[in-house]
């Protein structure tokens, strides 16, 4: 017989992980891959964040959005021309955790590898598949 799980113990995806996500992401980009705005406000950034409701699905996307805004032009793929209308479209359009999983693989696809971290390289990968779990 198994012992029962409390509530506090349970660290499911949809919970945790989006502001684990963005936390990784965000510390995973190299300094050159940020605005200027981006030394003076990380801190309050990051701390937000670690204060996410991950219920509050239309927080969150703007919370990813408001991030996406800290990043340079050139930090992104070549593809983010051509797909940067459908993730600002997608901001206001989150709906279920499965939205705000396709929000932020879209955003994490179209950031170059050269923007990584050497420590976040390796991580990567992992990310981008916990970003396609989200919510399911």
């Amino acid at each position: 017989m198994s012992k029962p799980i409390t509530p506090h113990c349970v660290v499911s995806i949809q919970d945790a992980s989006f502001a684990s996500m963005m936390n990784m992401l965000a510390t995973g980009l190299k300094p050159t891959s940020f605005s200027k705005d981006w030394k003076s406000k990380s801190g309050a950034f990051l701390s937000k964040i670690r204060t996410l409701d991950p219920k509050d699905l239309s927080g969150s996307a703007s919370t990813l959005f408001e991030f996406a805004k800290f990043l340079k032009p050139n930090v992104f793929e070549d593809s983010w021309k051509t797909q940067k209308g459908d993730f600002l479209r997608g901001v206001s359009q989150v709906n279920s955790t499965q939205d705000l999983s396709k929000l932020f693989s879209l955003l994490l696809n179209n950031i170059s590898p050269k923007s990584y971290t050497k420590e976040f390289k390796s991580k990567a990968d992992g990310l981008k598949v916990a970003a396609g779990k989200l919510g399911q």
